[in-house]
Parts: C-alpha cells; structure tokens; sequence
C-alpha cells in the first residue's frame, strides 16, 4: 500500500522532528556489517517508526538525514537513498542495546 492514505503527502522526519531519545534501541544499517546509525539519526527514524506503528497502511516513510534523502520502508525493513544517482538500498534493523 505505498502511499495509502488517500494520496495525502507522507511527512518527512529529518532533524527538525521532535524525536524522543529511544532508551534501549539502537537503528542500524547493513554496510559490511551491522553499523549503527548515529543517535540523533537512530532517534529521527525511531519517530518515523512509531508513526508508521500508530499508521501503518502507509509503509514508506521519508527521512531526511544530512544533505541525503531517504525512503524507508518498514514492512521491508530496507532504507533507499533517493536522491544518490544508483539509489542505494540497504537492510535496516531496529535493534535492543
């Protein structure tokens, strides 16, 4: 269901979303092993997360991190880099510390 909600645009999470610190969670990436995400990250995409949780017929949601543009797809657990030319797609984990 990407998209759903009636064709309404997804909001973007970046740095300026009011993100809680996620005490016990750490978001991480697959690069040549599991890296994690730096914490003001790790928090931006933990709010994405619990949007798509409270609101989960729209499964993508845009992150904005530095000067890169991400999709992130929860169902699929993968992060998009849309705006690089070969828009790189890794494995992403939301993970207990």
């Amino acid at each position: 269901a990407r998209g759903g909600g009636g064709g309404a645009a997804a909001a973007v999470f970046d740095n300026s979303t009011r993100a809680e610190r996620a005490v016990g969670v750490q978001w991480q990436y697959q690069h040549g092993g599991w890296q994690p995400y730096a914490q003001q990250a790790s928090d931006v995409v933990e709010a994405a997360y619990q949007d798509w949780l409270a609101n989960p017929n729209v499964d993508v949601r845009a992150i904005r991190s530095g000067a890169w543009e991400y999709e992130v797809d929860f169902n699929a657990m993968t992060q998009t880099n849309i705006q690089h030319e070969a828009h790189t797609q890794r494995s992403i984990r939301r993970a207990q510390v």
